[in-house]
């Protein structure tokens, strides 16, 4: 085939250069990069290359200047990477994702003449030095955008012969910038000097490359593929769905894995058929076990050739060939092979001595890169090699953490978090952990006049580090355990982080409540606009509650409903049951005749305490009729209607009475025989996804789901909490009144919350945190801004819209905390104070201490991998007992976890994303919509501040249907041009409803949508609003 050149002539006379030069002129007009789904040609690759190759020799003046270049992995930067290369001059790896601050820091310490980027990222992190060109990329085809420096030119920093330099954290040392000359790049992807020849067509096999470019693997295997004339698909990252597909679709002899990715692929539910292309597998980076190895190749059928790397080497100096394998790995199983061609590898003591064969040593390295003339490089991994020359890694003489295949530093995380104003000191180690290895987690000790939350220190991380390299627990102590010397006593403080977490304790109510009453007996446990009850009294009453209703037969085990209002003597009432382990049945306000007697009857309820009248409802009475009967009053009940009630009771009479000293002696005996797996309470769930459902929640499960979640809420003993949440649900019983139990804080609630009178309570009694519903508080927000209502009593952790902008956080920033009534609540989340990762955001953060979670295939059940969308699972200590009239068998699987019928998935750092309910998406034309997908979509549209999606019944099956809140005039064919710029043809709504506020959006007693009556009042749209067709 005729070479065809299309580049100008590189500026460095290198044999790597020649190659690449004669490379991209094979065949121009070919495809040489696929990214996602589309191919850039070989020619544009060229074509921008030589831009970059001009703007370096006119800016960069001397072969071996530093450039620097912000790299992502995108097509464009592979051709900047190219171009930097063919200039002869120095290119300089920067990772913007290591943190902003410490990213400016790392550019202003390099003074770079020249840095490439993306227009945020030079905004971002590099700003307009005076002294420093930039140059903004965006796609291949367009032209990069040079601003030259303004004042005198940074002096060159000249590297002559050198290619690369690259920040690594090594297995030599502290980080630091490794010179990867041309020579040694040259070394590595093309082979010693007069090894291989230049290719005379494209290869037809089609590569895959997901190492990222600001990784000695991504540059390594971007240009080998180069160099080899190989078309190859770049990865933005390594998600298991995007890599499996290309892998069926390419078919590749061949690929790379990284062990945290070869273990998502292993534990996936692909089969031999997906992978039947691979011929071998390779793994670096960090060490892989011997056992995931084989189950790798006993699953699929496929070698895995682990190897031994290192940026300071330049590349690879030992590993695994597809002979010695074949040949040798039944007897060196967990080896990383012998030493490369040209490489020498030793051990040695800590006198540099070597030792004899099969001892273990520090491990000395001669790396074929560096040439002939290249001395011993120590590092600090501990080594053995044996007689054959294979080589086993056996962990390391420092204290990095390899997290995923990452390596941090401690001490770049302790010096990161000592720069924070209010920290003293800081010490660091790594926790183990099964998915990704070890974690860091770090014990501060803050300044005699200062405090900071974890989550503060967290959210000052996040602008300093790198996202793994941010710790997944900040212990604020007094004080860090020191040895004799002064300095942190790295061992206890391990112990102490290390140490597995407890159920909380107490964990019944009885031992709860006694113990909040010794500790805090004056202050406030719980108030309303009319009363208000501390710990002590709230301890008395609720002993003197019980023993009335011992006197009345309630004994342990007895189910006991209550319908009634949010008030302080809700909460007395609740109590009291429970501590004598009688079972908690709260009740509905809402309820119909019919409908209470349903839960009565399916929650064996056999005592009802019942408030006389509440909005219009007088519910003995509505029950009464239920049954035939003119009326029903407190006081024992036998009547076949009603097979499980033996008493109903008003709540004076509940409240009101004296107990004998006898009945209150049987009270305390019950009490002390309550034991934390016995049933606590029976919560109805809201019925928004079908018929309510009785769900048993244990003491011990109920009092652990709660405080799991604390922190997360941003509650503490100091909370003046607001809750709006009726009781009778569990984010009323759950996230109000058990959380203000455990933390120790108050509670304030009310009736029946309207703006002027909540905004008057929310002053008077300078709540701190307000939960509850966002449509609310936005109310709130609205209605506080006509009046003078002093509202800085709030704290961080409050719904956004009653909090000063500057504090809200930026959309999607902060978790969405997550469960359901079978969890007790929120099973997952992220402490409400703080941003999450950028990478999480929108996500539901990450599960509790104390919960499993896992996706699964909602077709077979099969357990998903990373990134893949199913239904999610959960399983653990908190989770319900069981449920009303159904078996266990009938509600878990065979191994203990619930289908929660909630579709989502987890990433690879374990953020939780929910993605709507199974029973709610549906099917248009064959292809599956998920309503909220389409809600998220049509959301960021200017002008529209709400929406709610759902299916309608067409002439022609289901369409997708949508009310939207607006905050300017809309007309429906404007809403479906600008959502078919956002989703998919057949995900656009046909029929639409235009609203100026939620008012007519149907909801159930929760707050939830109510789906029905949603889809009702869409259907009836369709004759005036319709766009016809789906596309």
């Amino acid at each position: 085939m005729t070479n065809h050149s299309v580049l100008t002539e590189s500026v460095t006379d290198h044999r790597l250069a020649h190659r690449i030069e004669a490379v991209v002129g094979i065949d121009p007009d070919a495809g040489a990069i696929e990214y996602e789904g589309e191919w850039t040609t070989w020619a544009q690759i060229a074509r921008c290359a030589d831009r970059i190759n001009t703007i370096c020799r006119q800016h960069g003046p001397d072969e071996g200047t530093g450039i620097g270049v912000l790299l992502h992995n995108r097509p464009v930067h592979v051709a900047v990477l190219l171009g930097v290369l063919l200039s002869g001059r120095c290119l300089v790896v920067i990772n913007p994702s290591r943190g902003d601050a410490r990213t400016r820091a790392d550019l202003a310490a390099l003074n770079l003449r020249v840095v490439i980027g993306e227009s945020a990222d030079l905004d971002t992190l590099v700003g307009r030095p005076p002294a420093t060109t930039t140059v903004a990329v965006a796609d291949i085809s367009d032209e990069p955008q040079v601003a030259t420096a303004g004042g005198p030119p940074v002096p060159s920093d000249n590297r002559s012969g050198t290619a690369v330099l690259m920040l690594t954290s090594g297995t030599t040392g502290p980080p630091k910038r490794v010179e990867l000359t041309y020579d040694m790049l040259a070394h590595s992807v093309l082979g010693p000097i007069g090894k291989g020849s230049t290719p005379e067509r494209l290869s037809s096999g089609v590569a895959i490359v997901n190492a990222p470019l600001v990784h000695i693997g991504g540059v390594y295997r971007t240009l080998q593929c180069i160099v080899a004339a190989r078309p190859y698909v770049l990865l933005p990252r390594f998600e298991l769905a995007t890599w499996a597909d290309a892998i069926r679709r390419h078919r590749p002899r061949a690929a790379s894995l990284v062990p945290t990715a070869l273990r998502m692929v292993l534990h996936s539910d692909l089969t031999r058929d997906d992978l039947s292309s691979l011929r071998v597998v390779t793994s670096g980076t960090a060490p892989l076990s011997a056992e995931d190895a084989d189950a790798f190749t006993d699953k699929f059928g496929i070698p895995v050739l682990t190897s031994y790397a290192a940026t300071e080497f330049g590349g690879g100096v030992a590993g695994w060939n597809l002979a010695d394998h074949r040949k040798c790995w039944s007897s060196k199983r967990g080896s990383v092979g012998r030493a490369e061609p040209g490489s020498l590898l030793r051990v040695v003591d800590e006198s540099g001595h070597e030792v004899d064969t099969d001892t273990v040593g520090l491990l000395e390295v001669k790396p074929a890169q560096r040439g002939p003339m290249a001395g011993w490089m120590r590092t600090t991994d501990l080594a053995r090699i044996d007689a054959d020359g294979f080589v086993w890694i056996h962990g390391r003489a420092d204290q990095a953490i390899i997290r995923g295949g990452f390596k941090i530093m401690p001490d770049d995380i302790r010096v990161a978090l000592e720069t924070h104003p209010a920290v003293e000191n800081a010490a660091v180690v790594g926790r183990p952990d099964a998915r990704l290895g070890e974690t860091p987690v770090a014990m501060v000790e803050c300044r005699a006049d200062a405090r900071a939350t974890p989550g503060e220190l967290a959210e000052y991380l996040s602008t300093h580090l790198a996202r793994y390299e941010i710790p997944t627990e900040i212990a604020v102590v007094d004080s860090i355990p020191r040895t004799p010397s002064g300095k942190a006593d790295l061992r206890a403080v391990r112990s102490r982080l290390n140490k597995p977490s407890d159920l909380p304790s107490p964990t019944t109510m009885a031992a709860l409540i006694r113990a909040r009453a010794d500790a805090t007996p004056t202050k406030d446990m719980v108030v309303d606009p009319a009363t208000r009850v501390g710990y002590r009294e709230l301890d008395a009453s609720s002993r003197r509650i019980a023993a009335t209703l011992v006197d009345g037969g309630v004994t342990a085990g007895t189910r006991v409903g209550l319908i009634m209002p949010n008030n302080t003597g809700w909460v007395q009432i609740a109590v009291a049951i429970t501590r004598i382990g009688a079972v908690l049945v709260p009740l509905s306000t809402l309820l119909s005749g019919a409908e209470l007697r349903a839960q009565i009857h399916a929650a064996s309820i056999g005592h009802l305490i019942s408030a006389d009248e509440f909005r219009g409802h007088r519910y003995l009475d509505a029950l009464a009729t239920t049954i035939g009967e003119p009326a029903l009053e407190p006081g024992d009940i036998l009547h076949p209607g009603l097979p499980s009630l033996r008493r109903t009771w008003g709540v004076e009479e509940v409240t009101g009475a004296e107990p004998t000293a006898r009945t209150r002696a049987v009270a305390a005996a019950l009490e002390d025989a309550v034991s934390p797996s016995d049933t606590m309470v029976i919560i109805f769930t809201s019925g928004s996804s079908g018929p309510p459902k009785g769900v048993l929640h244990s003491h011990g499960g109920a009092l652990a789901a709660v405080a799991s979640g604390l922190a997360a809420r941003c509650i503490t003993s100091d909370s003046r909490l607001y809750l709006p949440m009726p009781f009778f649900w569990v984010g009323g019983f759950g996230a109000g009144i058990l959380s203000a139990l455990i933390a120790g804080a108050t509670l304030v609630t009310e009736e029946i919350p309207a703006p002027d009178t909540t905004l008057q309570l929310l002053e008077a009694e300078k709540v701190t945190l307000f939960r509850g519903w966002p449509d609310q508080a936005e109310a709130l927000a609205r209605r506080s801004g006509s009046t003078d209502v002093d509202l800085s009593s709030l704290q961080p952790g409050s719904l956004p819209a009653l909090m000063p902008a500057a504090e809200r956080g930026e959309p999607g920033s902060r978790a969405n905390l997550f469960g359901m009534t079978e969890t007790f609540g929120p099973y997952s989340g992220y402490r409400l104070d703080t941003p999450m990762p950028r990478e999480s955001w929108g996500s539901c953060g990450t599960p509790f201490d104390g919960m499993e979670v896992r996706i699964t295939d909602i077709e077979t059940g099969s357990p998903l991998s990373c990134g893949m969308q199913g239904q999610i699972e959960v399983r653990g200590p908190h989770v319900m007992q069981g449920i009303c009239g159904r078996s266990r068998e009938d509600v878990f699987t065979p191994d203990g976890f619930y289908p929660t019928g909630d579709l989502g998935y987890l990433d690879d750092a374990g953020f939780l994303f929910h993605r709507g309910r199974i029973d709610d998406m549906f099917k248009v034309n064959g292809a599956t919509v998920y309503p909220s997908e389409v809600q998220a979509a049509l959301k960021t549209i200017d002008g529209v501040e709400n929406a709610f999606v759902t299916q309608v019944d067409g002439d022609a099956g289901p369409r997708v249907s949508a009310a939207v809140i607006c905050s300017r005039a809309f007309d429906p064919v404007e809403l479906r041009s600008a959502a078919k710029e956002l989703l998919s043809s057949f995900k656009v709504p046909t029929v639409w409803l235009v609203l100026e506020s939620d008012e007519r959006i149907p909801r159930g007693g929760t707050g939830k949508v109510d789906t029905a009556r949603l889809r009702d009042l869409l259907a009836r749209q369709i004759h005036s609003t319709t766009m016809e067709g789906t596309s």
